[in-house]
């Protein structure tokens, strides 16, 4: 039966994906963007799950499924192509723009539209995906094209979905996306840093670089960040807020800079600030100051270790094991496939003392304290934290 179906789609994540949800039941904890980390997505594209490629921008499209060839319009106007293997498990797939790909945030899958769905054959193939650099409605925007094979073909020449732009003189190319390594944490450290900014003591509340949360405030410090008059905090030339939050008042004593994102305030209920975890700081002292005092801060400097390759794997296999004795649902670790992924795919010995510091339960004081020290150290604490028991 020959395969032949047009679906005009938009999207606004300047990308498409082809798939059976079926087939990607265990993403539905992923965060939104799992396909942007290289460790989670390279392994969808080597079982033959996935077909996604990134367009270069948002927008409506037309997109021709087929199992016969271009046109000669079609060849003519191609910027190139790009291969994938896919097996068919469920006699149809879905085109998609991201709405419906497994994730914590996933659509119901009910809700899709029938006209993305394309019925094909169960069976092994190669998905040839050809952009089109079309200057009129006569072309679609991208031809993919699927070829039967005798055996199933584990493709993953771009470790995340490749970038597939329909223009003159853009050739197909891969994209490399986010390691394991590299997503951790804040690079806020290379900042220059002021001596005093705002203190704001929250009991109970921390974040770490890297991280948000979001802290219930009194009126007077909703009004100072979400009004029109800022003057009661220190705000800089970009009209960026940054605060210094502190789990107690303890001084000395370690605490975040943070940079306010956000604010929102129900009926009823306290204002909260949204806030993201930009450094480590020390406050080594207090003054009065607007509707905040000021904390004076001076940076973190962590000690210097290095972990070996063995004592990274040792570290790994003890959040393996801790995970796997702490049934879902009763771990106070989240411990979706995606966490297990990325601290499985590691290799720098701080990029994973930094993630199991963020994951593994402790207390406040306790993951300020690591996160201070060398990676030694850290990892010595971690493996006695993870321990059964």
């Amino acid at each position: 039966m020959k395969l032949e179906q047009t679906v005009d789609i938009g999207t606004d994540v300047a990308a498409f994906f082809v798939f059976h949800p079926g087939d990607l039941q265990h993403r539905s904890d992923d965060p939104l963007d799992w396909y942007d980390y290289d460790f989670a997505c390279r392994k969808e594209f080597e079982s033959g799950n996935l077909v996604a490629f990134r367009t270069g921008g948002d927008g409506g499209y037309q997109l021709r499924i087929t199992s016969g060839d271009l046109t000669s319009a079609e060849r003519e106007h191609e910027t190139g192509s790009w291969a994938f293997g896919y097996t068919v498990r469920h006699g149809r797939v879905l085109l998609d723009n991201g709405d419906f790909l497994p994730s914590g945030e996933a659509r119901p899958i009910g809700k899709a539209s029938k006209d993305q769905w394309v019925d094909v054959a169960n069976g092994d193939y190669r998905v040839t995906v050809h952009p089109i650099a079309r200057n009129d409605n006569s072309l679609p925007d991208y031809v993919v094209r699927f070829e039967p094979v005798d055996n199933p073909l584990r493709i993953a020449a771009s470790p995340t979905p490749p970038d597939l732009i329909g223009l003159v003189g853009e050739t197909p190319r891969a994209a490399h996306g986010m390691s394991a390594d590299s997503i951790h944490g804040s690079r806020a450290e290379d900042k220059p840093l002021d001596r005093a900014y705002p203190l704001l003591v929250a009991p109970g509340q921390y974040v770490l670089p890297g991280g948000n949360v979001s802290v219930p405030v009194s009126d007077a410090i909703f009004e100072a960040v979400s009004g029109d008059d800022r003057s009661l905090l220190n705000v800089n030339e970009g009209g960026d807020i940054y605060l210094v939050l502190a789990p107690t008042g303890e001084i000395p004593g370690l605490a975040t800079l943070v940079w306010q994102h956000g604010s929102s305030q129900l009926a009823g209920e306290p204002g909260r600030i949204s806030l993201r975890g930009e450094r480590l700081v020390r406050v080594k002292g207090q003054r009065a100051g607007g509707v905040l005092p000021e904390a004076e801060v001076e940076p973190v400097t962590r000690k210097t270790s290095v972990l070996e390759k063995s004592e990274i794997a040792a570290l790994q296999e003890a959040f393996a094991a801790y995970v796997d004795s702490h049934p879902k649902g009763r771990s106070a670790v989240r411990a979706s496939l995606f966490e297990r992924e990325w601290v499985a795919a590691m290799t720098s010995g701080d990029a994973l003392t930094t993630r199991l510091i963020a994951l593994v339960p402790m207390p406040v004081e306790t993951r300020f304290r690591l996160y201070e020290a060398s990676d030694a150290e850290r990892a010595r604490e971690l493996i006695s934290l993870l321990k059964p028991g």
